[in-house]
This record gives structure tokens, C-alpha cells and sequence, in this order.
């Protein structure tokens, strides 16, 4: 972003409010306030109840719908999740190979590609939410919070609660546009919280507080402007903060990140496994029942779930005859780097 852009994106964030023209004027939207949001919901409620909404269907029952007609099937979604796995796999070998430009580069373009099949997944998963229970309920709510919310540029506010589905509808439409119109902005939050002009309000405000406001009335940007502020504040904090050209990769950033929160599972479930056990040590055995063995698979971490599979895979390869610890290929690899360590160290 130039530097001008993100100093307009800041005045939005700091401002709250949405400025745009209907018919020569000037119009703006400002925070909703926590009763409007309340009003909003109970007129959905109600509106609900006199369109009919019976005839829609819900969003489990569309999902079931789509895969019956073979649109979306339940295979689909099992591969578009496996998918947005493997976006954090690939952030990650970015991050350890965040030094290694070629290996960068190409898990870089594995990456770019993978976006486009998983938003092209999703334009086919969700071509039909709008015809929801859920879509529809959220229409109306949104566009009653957004036409209260709505004053012109002597403040003097457009619609009032009693008469709003009789008020003029083409008013409310272009308001409606206006506000959907900023989401554009939530892509480039990231950068926005972490560079100037934002960072130099975010820093000298005491406790965080730049709108002056409680967290309950902030806006969805500036809701998400401050978690990301949060977020690089408590990364840079962190015993293991990565290096400062980390930090401008979103995709390196978001692959320490992970690496940070696997090592903290790994950590907790062993912690866990010796409190549940009484024992201690890298390898840990517990009787379990057939139902629990998953639970007790998923203390393991990947390599060690990994390490598993080979160790299995050799058993079976021995086709019945008995085979020692030392025999398996790990084990094997392991002894010999400690008879090596001691051999040095002699």
C-alpha cells in the first residue's frame, strides 16, 4: 500500500464513520450503538415471522441438499478442509525456509495456487447461501442497523424505527452498498496495524484504548485492526520472536505462529499424559479403551504420529516373525547417533 492509502484507511478507523452521495448529498453512517443492534435483531425477529420465512431453507438443510443433487457433496467439503490444512503446512515450511529464497519462492507459488482452487471451492460452496433462512435473517437485520445508523451531514437522522419498512427503500439501498463497499478495506488491515500512521496512534495510547470507546461498540474494522495490533504486540513479546523481516510476511508470520501453538499443544499434552499416567519419558503407554485410542493417538504430535506409522509398517513388513525394538529403523538410527556422540566425546 502507498502511504496515502493507508493514511485514509486510518482516518476511517479512527472516524467510524462512512461517508458517501445520494442524489447530490452527503450522507454518512456512524457506529451502531448497542441498542440499535438490539432493535435490530428483535424487528428481524418479527419480520421473520410475517414473511414466512418457513419456506426458506436452513443452512444444514441446503448442505444436505447439495450433496444429495451431487453440487456440493460431503466429499468436496472433506477435501476443501484437508486443503485449508495444508495452507498452514505450506506457512509453515515458508517460515523455516524463510531465508532459503528459492525454496521461498516455489512453496510461495505451491501456496498462490492452492488459494485460487480453495476460493473457487468456496464461489461453488456458497453460490446458493444467500437463499438461507440464515442469509435472509441477517438481510434484514443489517439493513435495519445500517438505515438507524444513517444521518445526513447536519446530523439529522433519515429513518426512525416506528415507520422503517414504509420509508423510502432506494435511500437505504444505496446506504446498504455503501457500507458493504468497505469490506474491500479488511484485506489490508494487517498491513494497516503493523506500519505507520496506525502504529504511532496504537503505541502512545494508553492501554490500547485509540477510539475512546468500549470493545462492544467498535465496528468490525475497527474491531479487527485492534487484534491484529494485539497480536504482533504479543508476537514481539514472545521469548522466540521471529526476525523483524518476519513480521511482513503474513504468510511467514501466520507459519511461526503455528509453529508457536503446536509446540505449546505438544507440550500441554504431554504435561497431561504424565499427570493422567504417572509416568514420564519421550515414550508413554496407557491402557485404553477402543473408543479412547484416537484421543490418546492425538496426544502424539505429527512426527511422532509419523514415527508410529513406520514403526507399524515394519511390523507388518516382518510378516509374523518376531521383531526387537533395536531392530526398528528409528531405533536403530537413534543408537547409532548416540554411540557416535559417545565416541566423540571420548
Amino acid at each position: 500500500m502507498l502511504d496515502h492509502e493507508r493514511a485514509t484507511v486510518v482516518e476511517k478507523l479512527l472516524s467510524g464513520v462512512i461517508f458517501f452521495r445520494y442524489d447530490s448529498k452527503v450522507y454518512k453512517i456512524v457506529n451502531p450503538t448497542k441498542e440499535v443492534r438490539a432493535l435490530g435483531d428483535f424487528l428481524a425477529n418479527e419480520a421473520s415471522n410475517d414473511l414466512n420465512f418457513s419456506q426458506l431453507m436452513t443452512k444444514e438443510q441446503l448442505k444436505i441438499a447439495l450433496n444429495n443433487k451431487g453440487i456440493w457433496t460431503y466429499e468436496e467439503e472433506g477435501k476443501l478442509k484437508e486443503s485449508e490444512k495444508t495452507i498452514e503446512e505450506i506457512q509453515i515450511s515458508i517460515y523455516k525456509n524463510f531465508f532459503n529464497s528459492k525454496a521461498k519462492a516455489s512453496l510461495k507459488r505451491r501456496l498462490e495456487g492452492l488459494r485460487k482452487a480453495i476460493s473457487k471451492a468456496n464461489e461453488k460452496k456458497s453460490s446458493l447461501d444467500n437463499v438461507t433462512l440464515e442469509a435472509y435473517f441477517d438481510f434484514i437485520k443489517d439493513r435495519f442497523i445500517i438505515g438507524m445508523s444513517l444521518y445526513d451531514i447536519n446530523d439529522n437522522k433519515i429513518y426512525n424505527a416506528e415507520e422503517f419498512f414504509n420509508q423510502d427503500s432506494l435511500m437505504l439501498d444505496k446506504s446498504y452498498d455503501a457500507w458493504l463497499s468497505q469490506y474491500s478495506i479488511i484485506s489490508t488491515l494487517r498491513e494497516v496495524s503493523r506500519t505507520n500512521p496506525w502504529k504511532s496512534y496504537w503505541d502512545s495510547c494508553k492501554n490500547n484504548d485509540v477510539f475512546g470507546l468500549a470493545t462492544s461498540d467498535l465496528n468490525i474494522f475497527q474491531r479487527n485492526v485492534v487484534l491484529f495490533s494485539k497480536m504482533y504486540d504479543n508476537a514481539r513479546q514472545s521469548p522466540e520472536v521471529p526476525p523483524d523481516e518476519v513480521f511482513e510476511d503474513d504468510d511467514a508470520f501466520d507459519g511461526w505462529m503455528a509453529v508457536q501453538r503446536k509446540e505449546a499443544e505438544k507440550n500441554r499434552a504431554k504435561n497431561n499424559a504424565d499427570k493422567i499416567t504417572g509416568q514420564k519419558g519421550d515414550e508413554i503407554f496407557m491402557v485404553t479403551s477402543k473408543d479412547d485410542r484416537d484421543k490418546v493417538y492425538d496426544l502424539n504430535d505429527y512426527s511422532e504420529r509419523m514415527s508410529i506409522k513406520k514403526k507399524l509398517t515394519e511390523v507388518r513388513s516382518a510378516g509374523g516373525e518376531e521383531i526387537r525394538e533395536a531392530q526398528l529403523s528409528d531405533v536403530k538410527m537413534r543408537l547409532q547417533k548416540e554411540l557416535a556422540e559417545m565416541v566423540t566425546n571420548r
